[in-house]
Formats: structure tokens, sequence, C-alpha cells
């Protein structure tokens, strides 16, 4: 009778099941989840070490050889135009701020955060750290093409538009140049240097070097489209005068500025061998080996 009573007692075995304490089972999930961002942890570590010194290596290894550009004739073909616009341009479209139609208006709002550098820098970013945090050793050969593509790719947005939009937002501060809305005050040429205020920060435009960036990194990928890239990119950086946010000759600027700079990390890139292959003379070209997708 007595052992009737304890059997009756004992819970059924979904009771148990309820009753069981999920502690240890919870400690034995985050046990696996520790150890696994542990794994990350150190193979992200190491992939980040590693690559410092295969860069080095081919600087070491690889002779400083660049092509022959005739970089002479487009400075001076946009300095002129950027001192064209000063004398021509930038004081009656400063006049005319606020008087654009309205259509243009709305236009130049929809179309300028194009412009807006953390579109391409977060990506970019993104990229670098799935890569990052990949298992390179357990990929084949094409497989690590294409990583190491992806990386090369995230690197050159990331120098183009992060490192040289930081120079240029750096630069226009020290520049200081008023931007137009104090353009009845002050006309076109006021500078207070090292002002390090946004009202001193038009010249150059840092959304038309985005832009310029942008084309310059796009037609050197593919050549073919300048045809579509030129007339978009220059509407592009124009919205920024539309909107009376920078003059005309702050804009062709920031423009000349972005695409030297994709120009010139593109020379370096194929110099170390990365992405682009050099030629005795002329641009970079992207090489054959080039893929982004399996």
């Amino acid at each position: 009778m007595t052992i009737v009573r304890k059997l009756e007692d004992q819970p059924s075995g979904h009771e148990w099941v309820k009753s069981a304490d999920p502690e240890p089972r919870l400690q034995r999930q985050g046990g696996k989840m520790s150890a696994r961002l542990s794994t990350l942890a150190a193979r992200s570590l190491s992939n980040f070490r590693s690559l410092p010194p295969i860069v080095l290596n081919r600087v070491k290894n690889r002779p400083p050889v660049y092509p022959v550009l005739d970089w002479k004739l487009p400075l001076c073909f946009c300095l002129t135009i950027i001192f064209i616009a000063v004398l021509v341009l930038d004081a009656p479209l400063a006049s005319f701020r606020g008087l654009w139609s309205p259509g243009i208006v709305a236009a130049a709002e929809r179309t300028s955060g194009a412009g807006w550098a953390w579109w391409y820098i977060m990506p970019a970013l993104g990229v670098a750290l799935a890569v990052n945090l990949a298992d390179w050793r357990r990929r084949t050969r094409r497989q690590l093409l294409v990583l190491y593509n992806w990386t090369c790719l995230s690197i050159f947005t990331l120098v183009v538009i992060g490192l040289f939009g930081l120079v240029v937002a750096l630069g226009r501060r020290f520049i200081g140049r008023a931007r137009p809305q104090f353009f009845a005050d002050s006309g076109v040429l006021s500078f207070n240097p090292f002002a390090m205020d946004p009202y001193y920060s038009s010249l150059p435009s840092g959304h038309a070097a985005t832009v310029g960036a942008l084309a310059g990194g796009l037609m050197l990928f593919f050549p073919k489209s300048r045809y579509v890239v030129i007339p978009v990119a220059i509407w592009l950086a124009a919205t920024r005068a539309v909107a009376g946010a920078h003059y005309p000759s702050d804009v062709v600027a920031g423009l000349a500025l972005g695409f030297g700079a994709s120009v010139l990390t593109a020379i370096v890139f194929a110099r170390l061998g990365y992405v682009f292959r050099q030629k005795p003379a002329g641009l970079p070209e992207v090489k054959r080996s080039f893929r982004v997708l399996w």
C-alpha cells in the first residue's frame, strides 16, 4: 500500500519534462555560442594580421614602376574650368538661389542623396567584415579568388570614398570658404580659413567628391559605361548648386578630386598587382581574373 502511494505521488512523464531544470541546457547552448564567437574572433584576428605582411611583401618585391600619364593637361583643364566658374557662374547662380523651378528642385532633392558617402562606405565595411570572418583555408581556388577580389574591392571603396572623403572634409574646413547663403553679404570669395565651421566649408563639395570618386571607379571597372556615367555624375554633382549648398566652382573641384582619387588608387593597386593591370601608358585596366561571383 505504501509503495502504491509513493508511485501515485510521483509526477507524470509530461510533468517531469516541464519540471526539468532548463539551466544546464541553456548553459550548454551558451557554451557553444561562446566557443563559436571565440573561433570567429580568432579567425578574424588571424586574417587581419596576415594582410599587412602580404601587402608589404608585394611592395618589397614588385618594382616601383608606374605608367606614363599625361596628367598636366587634365589638371590644367580642371583648374581652368574652376577659374571660369568662379568668374562667370558662381555669382549668378548664388543670386538665383531659391528661385529654381519646383520641378528642378524636387528632382535635385530626390537624387542628391546619391552623393552621400555612407551609402558606399557601409556596404564596403560589411563586405570587408564578411571576408575577414571567412575561413579561407577551406575554400577552393575559385572561391579564394572571389574572396580575394571582394577584399580588394572593399578596400578600394574604403580608400577612394572613405579615406579621400575624410581628406576632403578636413581640407574644406581648413580652406573655410563661405557657403552661397552668405553671398549677399560677403560675395563669392569670402574665406575664413581654419574656422572648422560647416557654414565655412563650401570648397570643395563633399557630395561632388563622392560622385566623382564613384564615377571614376565605375569607368575604370566598366570603361564603356562612361557615356552614361559622365552625364549622370554631372547632374548628381550639380544638385548641390541647385540646392544652394555649394557654388559651381565647389562642385567642379569636388568632381575633379574624386575622380583623381579613383585614378590614383587604381594606379597604386595596379603597381601592387591588385584588381588592376598596369599598362606602359594610360590608365590601368581591370584584370581578366577579376570576378565577384562563384
